[in-house]
């Protein structure tokens, strides 16, 4: 286990253990409670575990009540993507336990962020019983909880987020890191819950190099990456796949996409052409496949430095909108030229 992994794991550990004191306590948490594993003889051990923290905590159990429903705790054993509707409850604090795979978009329409506990590529169940067993008999040190950056939320929640957030952050490897985490190392942290990167990569230029090579796919994306970290120039391609994960919305129309980045960037995508001049062949240079990838002319977005000062500018306006006027989103969204879906993302 690499340092960052075990950092990550041992944040993870403290914002749970902050939960789950939450929990206990009956106070309300900003976020659902995940517990997703692939084998089912963990579940019996953990939800034991979970319901010493509150006796009274209502067990709901294959969709159905198994005891009064009157209490600030819920645990829904045997959860299913089918379930979903069952967690809009806002004021209680939600355990969903699941031992079927589950994908993002499943959670795409869930009101509060999901944090997850599962087990991974770099623990073991022993370690994972261990870690929640220290948790309940050390509960009451985690009263307070760890600080979490927003840029770094994506390696604890799934939750849906404004694609275009990444593409303006001061850092530049932002993008890279949640994408090429998203799609390529997620099971280094949790390994029962996948993007379906053929999903996403779907209508694509990328669209069919998944099935050669998952490396020369991660290859060509961070190819792109590098058009958009040194050169400003954010291929459509490229902003299919943000989309679609960042929104959790895999399947995503990509015109409605184009729509979208037109509209919160005031840029059109563009046809671009020699632009990798300079990339070297020397990958998969025996099969020609980047030699003639680069060859290909291009749609993108060339985004200076005016074009995302103006887009900041409208999102100023639409905040102080936001609090200042009882405007809805659409009016808003006409007043400001931004896309609904931004606006109710402020």
């Amino acid at each position: 286990m690499d340092k960052s992994t075990l950092i990550i794991n041992e944040i993870r550990e403290k914002l749970i253990g902050h939960w789950l004191y939450n929990f206990k306590q009956k106070k309300i948490n900003n976020e659902i409670l995940l517990v997703d594993f692939k084998y089912s003889h963990l579940f019996q051990t953990l939800k034991k575990n979970i319901l010493k923290l509150d006796e009274d905590c209502t067990v709901v159990e294959n969709g159905k009540l198994i005891n009064k429903d009157s209490f600030k705790n819920y645990l829904f054993d045997s959860y299913t993507s089918k379930q979903r509707d069952k967690l809009q409850i806002e004021d209680k604090n939600i355990v969903a336990v699941s031992s079927f795979g589950l994908y993002f978009k499943h959670f795409r329409d869930i009101l509060k962020p999901v944090l997850i506990l599962g087990t991974n590529s770099t623990q073991s169940d022993v370690e994972i019983e261990s870690m929640f067993d220290n948790i309940e008999k050390n509960i009451d040190t985690y009263k307070e909880a760890p600080a979490v950056s927003k840029e770094m939320r994506y390696l604890f929640y799934i939750e849906p987020i404004n694609p275009v957030e990444l593409i303006k952050s001061e850092n530049t490897k932002a993008l890279r890191e949640f994408l090429i985490f998203k799609l390529f190392d997620y099971e280094l942290i949790i390994d029962n819950i996948k993007h379906p990167v053929e999903a996403i990569i779907t209508k694509t230029n990328f669209e069919g190099y998944y099935h050669l090579d998952s490396d020369l796919l991660r290859e060509l994306i961070g190819r792109d990456l590098i058009l958009f970290e040194n050169k400003k120039i954010f291929t459509s391609r490229l902003a299919v796949v943000l989309y679609r994960v960042a929104t959790l919305n895999v399947n995503a129309n990509i015109t409605a996409i184009g729509r979208y980045y037109s509209d919160a960037l005031s840029v059109s995508s563009k046809n671009f052409y020699s632009v990798y001049q300079g990339f070297s062949d020397d990958f998969n240079q025996s099969k020609g496949i980047f030699k003639n990838f680069k060859k290909k002319s291009f749609k993108g977005y060339e985004l200076g430095k005016a074009a995302m000062t103006e887009y900041d500018t409208r999102i100023e306006i639409a905040k102080n909108l936001i609090k200042n006027t009882t405007l809805d989103t659409n009016t808003i969204a006409q007043i400001t030229q931004l896309a609904k879906e931004v606006i109710r993302n402020l």
